[in-house]
């Protein structure tokens, strides 16, 4: 079976998250498809390649529904975030353990001197959260 290749703006999903999000690559490795930078396993910072996947849903991160107890001024980049904003909850960002890599069975292409990214590919979240390419996005 032949792998698809992921590329930038690849909509990825969390299984405990409350909205999609989409792979950002802000320097291309050099190798495109379609005009698209192809990512590699190594592209999964957070802030980087990955935003944020909404207000976490898991009971095991303490962060996941801090509530806005206090009245004061936010500066947004977005409608999402004025949302969020608005029903009491705080932006959720996965957390991953130094040296965390997307896994995936295919490794034999190189992209930027590391396996390229493919949609079959996974992370795990520190909070238990499963984060994959959402094909329906």
């Amino acid at each position: 079976m032949k792998a698809t290749y992921v590329v930038r703006g690849t909509p990825i999903r969390c299984s405990c998250g409350s909205a999609p999000d989409v792979l950002n690559l802000p320097s291309s490795h050099g190798v495109t498809v379609k005009e698209q930078p192809l990512l590699n396993i190594t592209d999964c910072t957070v802030g980087k390649n990955i935003i944020s996947f909404g207000s976490c849903n898991n009971p095991n991160n303490p962060g996941a529904k801090e509530e806005i107890t206090t009245t004061s001024w936010f500066f947004f980049t977005s409608t999402t975030e004025i949302d969020k904003a608005a029903n009491g909850m705080l932006p959720c960002q996965p957390v991953f353990e130094p040296g965390t890599r997307w896994m995936q069975d295919k490794e034999d292409v190189l992209v930027g001197g590391e396996p390229v990214l493919t949609e079959k590919a996974t992370l795990v979240c520190k909070w238990g959260g499963i984060i994959l390419m959402d094909k329906k996005g």
